[in-house]
């Protein structure tokens, strides 16, 4: 037995769905995948259609993997940034630095220390610290640290321009060591 839910419904849905996760250009994508899938009502009820709800659950999943795949390597890059010390963890401090110079224009310090800690899920002799997963939880949450943020950060446009800023710090380093 098929389940349906008005057009409209699925829209208002997907809408909510995709806000802050992904870029306009994709969004109406999105919406078009949903277009092709909806049907008349065959009771004249929702006059825009309606949707059979599995398909487009099974077509918000998918899409949420992109998502998660997506954004697990930016989140590796800016956790990897933050753990100055090592510890796998990320400190206060460590997430206040990546905070002020990554994401500049948001920085509040009383926002920033009220967002740690709330999240805050580790607690070490240096005090409250946050797990990767934690901390990836604060990324996706407050759409933080992306890889647009980080390029612009470093300064790189693509990853051949980062890899020659990468191999020219290395360069530096050994001369300096």
């Amino acid at each position: 037995m098929k389940h349906y839910t008005p057009f409209l419904r699925c829209l208002e849905y997907i809408r909510h769905f995709s806000e802050n996760k992904m870029p306009p250009n994709e969004y109406v994508e999105f919406k078009r995948e949903f277009e092709v899938i909806k049907k008349q009502d065959p009771k004249n009820i929702n006059r825009v259609g309606i949707i059979d709800i599995d398909l487009m659950m099974t077509k918000v999943l998918m899409k949420y993997r992109v998502l998660v795949n997506r954004t697990k390597q930016y989140v590796v890059n800016a956790f990897k940034a933050a753990d100055l010390d090592g510890n796998k963890y990320c400190s206060l401090s460590e997430f206040i630095l990546l905070y002020k110079h990554i994401e500049p224009e948001k920085y509040d310090y009383h926002f920033v220390e009220s967002v740690f800690n709330d999240y805050a899920d580790v607690k070490l002799d240096d005090g409250n610290n946050l797990s990767f997963d934690k901390f990836t939880v604060v990324c996706v949450e407050y759409d933080l640290f992306s890889d647009m943020q980080q390029e612009n950060f470093i300064g790189a446009s693509g990853v051949e321009e980062l890899q020659e800023k990468m191999n020219s710090l290395r360069v530096r380093w050994e001369i300096t060591k």
